[in-house]
């Protein structure tokens, strides 16, 4: 999302530059423009004053034939009029000196017009060169408004992708809440359960408690009712089914009376007799008929229990299949992106007994072959922590973060992947980092530091930083 907005910024600074170029090559047009309007007079300017000299140079050489002429008739009339030569001589000396310097004024003249000419000719090779920059600059703003079409268009596209990206991120995270709900209430599901097993491992071993207590009554109400029966036996000769058979319903009470009275004598003449023992025995009986039910219920809760528990086994080992695979995954892309290449993988020692078993990392940086992370330097091996961490982080998101040093082992180029793989996570997690690395710092939106101006005075500080995309 980061680099989608970044390259948005990035094209829309494009269209501003192309814009800014149009508007430059559209002011450079105007100049030259102007420059040829200039150029145009001056050439008329230029025109007019050769025409000038033209006509100066006509008038020059009209006056230079019409002196010829002159001459001409003055060398005739030489022949004629001797007399008059030193006067014509005297003439002719004037006249050939206006001659020459009207000779020199129409050099001059016709050099300041082979002048004019060579100005003219190197105005037209200007007008000519403007003429070519006016049709490049036409072409270059034609090229400018297609690409700007172009960067609209696109501009038009990715705010379409954006919009759907948008969208996407807003319904993964309607997906994530749901089923970190799911997880919530799984988790309070299992400690509820856990906390049942508890208090059902501690009735039971009530249970078994008094189980044991109680066989230890029975054994003890068993060897009293033996030794009850083989009193009677022993003194009576009797045994306990005799006893049952031999006893009749009364029909004569006084009868039965004085044979009982009898009987008592006799018995005291015998001694001490239990004749409460077979009360207890019934007694002792419903005791341990009530305490088989209550250990028949206590193993049937202890097999239930113990079913749960492998229930619960099983959902955990493949919660943390499923996670550990998720987070492997992410380690691998995590790593090579941080190590620009290289392999890894995270392994259980017991694949047997996820729950149990150990977690092996192997990593093999770009041009290195690792046996064991002994092998690697400091810093790599915490590049390789926050590699595991950052791959944790993907597959179980957490609103807030404190990272103490984390990059403290790192030199600059790894502190700027560092810096850099953190802001993906901006949009769900709050970072805290306690760092002495410039670059991290640069990162933040804002810095809280403590500062001593003064001995035994520590003062707070705190800034706001804004950043480029936001700028």
């Amino acid at each position: 999302m980061q680099t989608l907005q970044n390259q948005l910024h990035h094209e829309h600074a494009e269209q501003l530059l192309a814009a800014a170029r149009a508007e430059t090559a559209k002011k450079q047009f105007q100049q030259l423009q102007q420059q040829l309007s200039e150029r145009q007079q001056q050439r008329k300017q230029l025109s007019e004053q050769v025409a000038a000299l033209q006509q100066q140079h006509a008038t020059a050489k009209a006056e230079w034939e019409r002196v010829q002429a002159d001459l001409t008739a003055l060398q005739a009339q030489q022949q004629e009029a001797k007399q008059q030569q030193e006067t014509l001589s005297a003439e002719q000396a004037a006249i050939r000196e206006q001659l020459t310097t009207r000779q020199i004024a129409a050099a001059k003249l016709e050099q300041a017009y082979l002048s004019q000419q060579q100005q003219i000719a190197e105005q037209q090779e200007r007008l000519q060169q403007c003429r070519q920059q006016k049709q490049q600059l036409t072409e270059a703003e034609a090229a400018c408004q297609e690409q700007a079409v172009q960067l609209q268009q696109q501009e038009q596209e990715l705010q379409t992708k954006l919009t759907t990206c948008r969208e996407q991120m807003t319904q993964h995270r309607k997906t994530i809440e749901q089923l970190q709900r799911i997880h919530a209430e799984q988790e309070q599901r299992i400690r509820q359960q856990q906390e049942g097993i508890r208090e059902l491992s501690a009735a039971r071993e009530r249970a078994a408690a008094e189980v044991a207590q109680l066989e230890t009554k029975q054994h003890t109400l068993e060897q009293q009712r033996d030794r009850i029966v083989q009193q009677m036996r022993e003194q009576y000769d009797v045994t306990l089914s005799e006893a049952n058979q031999l006893a009749e319903p009364i029909s004569n009470e006084l009868l039965a009376k004085q044979q009982l009275e009898t009987l008592r004598r006799q018995i005291r003449a015998l001694g001490h007799v239990n004749v409460s023992a077979i009360e207890e025995y019934q007694e002792v009986s419903k005791q341990w008929e009530f305490l088989s039910a209550q250990l028949q219920d206590a193993t049937q809760a202890k097999q239930e229990l113990e079913t749960l528990i492998v229930q619960l086994t099983a959902e955990m080992q493949r919660i943390f299949t499923e996670r550990f695979a998720g987070i492997n995954q992410a380690f691998q892309e995590i790593f090579r992106e941080l190590f620009d290449g290289g392999e890894a993988s995270l392994s259980l020692s017991d694949p047997d007994d996820v729950l149990h078993s150990g977690i092996e990392i192997q990593v093999a940086p770009p041009g290195k072959v690792i046996k064991n992370l002994i092998a690697l330097s400091g810093g790599e091996q915490s590049f390789v922590a926050i590699a595991i961490y950052f791959a944790i982080l993907r597959q179980r998101p957490t609103p807030f973060c404190i990272m103490d040093e984390i990059d403290a082992a790192l030199d600059e180029g790894n502190v700027r992947r560092y810096v850099q793989y953190l802001q993906r996570f901006r949009d769900t997690t709050q970072f805290i980092l306690i760092t002495h690395r410039r670059m991290a710092m640069e990162a933040a939106d804002a810095l809280y530091g403590v500062t001593m101006q003064e001995d035994g005075i520590s003062r707070l500080l705190h800034m706001e930083q804004v950043q480029e995309a936001e700028a």
